[in-house]
């Protein structure tokens, strides 16, 4: 008997779960036969809804298998890349007009900027005092983030290492998950937020975490060989890590300022973290920015 993982739609982030089902049904056939660009196959075809209103999808489980929140090796940091531009390339041809808005804003650095002005001048919960030297080094510097550049397309949307799922051995990417943010953008923002997630030893709050410019030379050939003729050019890869950076760490300080209401964490003060440690990691890249140019070739 088939066995089915059932996932709670968190209805805080997505006020409309029909979106997403639609977008999943546009998605499915076109990655489905894609071995390195598949997607765990719905159970079901309805979302069930609870009686306290909550809705609820099924996805049939993949079996023995691993999902990681790091790489463990250059083999799998290639393998990642690869599928994720292959789930790109498996969507070349679908039209951007069959996909719903799951989430207002949404990777937009113009919405992200505009909300981290409105929680300084809100300071909702009383934070901004204690962090005002770190808000302003940012008022000053946040447009220093190139814009994105290269081609359009559909692209995954959150392209963390755990986004993917590996066969029993670690060693062959089996699926690609979550199509919650699928969505018409700069095909160069999926690379930068894999290598924003997965290139660098540390954790994400770290201000010392390096940059492995092995893990970003190995995800920028996988993805290149996923993408094949849609990949953006290595400047583009490059623009798209510092401007998901900064990005994130203006989602994640503006969170820290209204009252860590997006962003899970486990004390007071973990949203503020993240963003000294994305901000550090933003600083670092734009100082090796020659260094990693040369890993994306």
């Amino acid at each position: 008997m088939p066995i089915a993982v059932m996932q709670r739609v968190n209805r805080t982030v997505f006020r409309d779960p029909q979106a997403l089902i639609t977008n999943a049904e546009a998605v499915e056939p076109f990655v489905r036969d894609r071995v390195a660009a598949r997607i765990p196959a719905r159970a079901g075809k309805a979302c069930v809804i609870d009686e306290a209103g909550d809705y609820w999808r099924a996805f049939a489980h993949l079996g023995p298998s691993l999902n990681l929140d790091l790489p463990q090796s250059t083999a799998q940091c290639f393998a990642a890349g690869e599928a994720f531009g292959g789930f790109q390339a498996a969507l070349a041809n679908l039209s951007p007009e069959q996909l719903r808005i799951c989430i207002d804003g949404f990777q937009d650095f113009a919405v992200a900027a505009s909300r981290f002005e409105l929680a300084i001048k809100s300071d909702a919960c009383g934070r901004l005092s204690s962090s005002v030297d770190f808000a302003d080094a940012l008022v000053t510097r946040k447009g220093q983030a190139p814009m994105l550049s290269g081609p359009f397309g559909i692209v995954h949307g959150d392209c963390k290492f755990n986004n993917v799922q590996f066969d029993a051995s670690g060693e062959r990417v089996i699926a690609v998950l979550d199509l919650d943010t699928v969505m018409w953008h700069r095909r160069a923002l999926d690379f930068g937020d894999l290598v924003r997630a997965g290139a660098v030893l540390g954790a994400e709050d770290d201000t010392e975490a390096e940059i492995d410019l092995a893990r970003v030379s190995a995800f920028a050939a996988g993805f290149r060989t996923g993408a094949g003729a849609l990949a953006p050019e290595r400047q583009a890869l490059f623009d798209a890590l510092l401007h998901v950076t900064l990005m994130l760490t203006l989602r994640f300080y503006s969170d820290h300022l209204n009252g860590d209401v997006y962003f899970q964490v486990d004390a007071p003060g973990d949203n503020l973290r993240r963003a000294c440690g994305q901000w550090a990691l933003f600083e670092q890249a734009a100082c090796r920015r020659k260094e990693v140019l040369r890993a994306l070739k």
